[in-house]
């Protein structure tokens, strides 16, 4: 969630039943967003354990054949059943829709050209952080349109993929989650097991002056800072090698946990000369909160951001802040930021690159980097703070890593446990804590040569709750 939070303290290991208020105390954020996580992980618990993985009423998220006003079938399109459905115990709604019209489609550019294909349907779930920014109604008009509180939306969108050899009328999936999980696994889907990070801030004697640090503070930064590390690209981490470069995972940070961002009214990609112009409807409230020439920034959207999409990030080279205009080195792809009905925004992102550090870098983000014994160097951010990604692990696209940094004690929250060899206390590796996605089997089709769906190959993968009411 990329909103501005002091920090985020939700652990279920805790088994924290509630937050009390106390009178004459301070309020933060963190204390409310935890009573929300934690009655939200109730209440998901709890129908996971008794719908199961997955399961909804009826005819919900039901599969059909598409047609149109005439009777007449459609190619390479389908009806998603309008209600009520469970995935890990997060309820998904739909209204009725098709499936090349759904919230963030994408279409697969081979798909046309297969001529007999087999196809898992499938529904990916998850959560998004939306800011007022990408939802004017969350404004308050009758305060004069502050920023103040943001939400989260449940994201799900019904997907295929290729699955010839599996057999349509194939009804293993329906009651086989764990085969389910294994066959997305081997598709290149799901990921179960997600990288790892490690934080830390060693020990320094490099600041000494007193009036403004303490001199035996080891975080140096002079505000409270919640740190986010996000995957931009996937892959696993870079062995050092030229020819690895083009498949590892690179990473992007945050001092204000990617909330900087600046809405989007106009963009002008100038072809072929690698630059891009946008038109911002303001440039921040303040320098701590604004654009800075080089600065590196993405350009994003709904779209972009449904489609999980990491294209390259863009360099800030010109602010001219009488019209609001940002030149970028770059070009934004995709039509990314041409249509204002998506909520265009730039995202400011807080790595910076010497002409060193720029050999390890591409496309803007930072490569994760071990060497070739398979160790992990540290990666340093800034004031103090370093993190190392895990040998051996691979990384998706969006896999984040908050990391509150307080001046007060001159550290970081970051778990610690002992080390196997000295058990000494050390930073613990900590999984990705988001974005955690969920899934679940919907049905097998096929599509003949002409792109329609062939007769009788549609088996429904749904899982039916039985009604206990009339």
């Amino acid at each position: 969630m990329k909103g501005d939070f002091t920090r985020n303290t939700f652990d279920p290991l805790h088994r924290y039943s509630r937050v009390m208020m106390q009178q004459g105390r301070v309020q933060l954020d963190a204390d409310w967003n935890e009573q929300a996580d934690i009655s939200l992980h109730f209440l998901r618990s709890l129908a996971a354990d008794l719908i199961g993985p997955h399961g909804g009423v009826g005819s919900s998220f039901l599969l059909q054949e598409r047609r149109n006003d005439n009777g007449a079938a459609m190619a390479f399109d389908f009806d998603i059943g309008a209600g009520h459905y469970y995935v890990g115990g997060v309820l998904c709604e739909s209204v009725g829709q098709h499936y090349t019209t759904q919230s963030g489609f994408k279409v697969d550019p081979a798909m046309p050209e297969i001529e007999v294909g087999d196809f898992l349907v499938y529904l990916d779930v998850w959560e998004r952080h939306v800011c007022h920014l990408e939802d004017e109604a969350i404004r308050e008009t009758a305060l004069g349109g502050p920023d103040t509180a943001s939400r989260t939306r449940v994201e799900w969108q019904v997907k295929m993929i290729g699955a010839n050899g599996l057999g349509t009328g194939s009804t293993e999936f329906k009651d086989n989650y764990e085969g389910f999980l294994k066959q997305l696994n081997a598709l290149g889907v799901y990921h179960p097991n997600r990288g790892s990070l490690m934080a830390d801030v060693p020990e320094t004697s490099a600041e000494t002056d007193a009036c403004v640090i303490p001199a035996d503070s080891r975080y140096r930064g002079i505000e409270n800072q919640l740190y986010r590390v996000e995957v931009h690209r996937s892959g696993p981490v870079w062995d050092g090698s030229e020819g690895g470069r083009a498949s590892a995972a690179t990473f992007k940070w945050s001092r204000e946990n990617g909330s900087v961002v600046f809405a989007v009214s106009d963009v002008h990609v100038s072809a072929g000369n690698g630059v891009t112009t946008v038109t911002l409807d303001a440039l921040g409230r303040d320098r701590k909160l604004g654009l800075a020439r080089g600065d590196w920034v993405e350009l994003v959207d709904d779209a972009y951001v449904l489609r999980n999409d990491a294209d390259p990030l863009m360099k800030v080279s010109d602010i001219d802040e009488e019209t609001m205009t940002v030149t970028l080195e770059g070009e934004a792809l995709n039509g990314v930021g041409s249509d204002n009905g998506l909520h265009p925004l730039l995202r400011r992102w807080d790595q910076k690159f010497d002409p060193v550090g720029a050999k390890t870098a591409i496309d803007g983000a930072a490569l994760a980097r071990a060497d070739a014994t398979g160790n992990a160097p540290w990666h340093k951010l800034e004031d103090g703070i370093q993190v190392r990604f895990r040998a051996g692990d691979v990384y998706q696209t969006g896999d984040y890593w908050l990391i509150p940094a307080r001046t007060g004690t001159g550290n970081i929250e970051w778990p610690r446990e002992p080390d196997p060899a000295t058990r000494m206390m050390m930073p613990a590796w900590v999984k990705a804590q988001g974005i955690v996605h969920r899934y679940a089997p919907l049905g097998l089709l096929r599509f003949g040569t002409d792109g329609f769906m062939v007769p009788g190959s549609l088996t429904d993968l749904r899982r039916t709750l039985v009604k206990l009411w009339a």
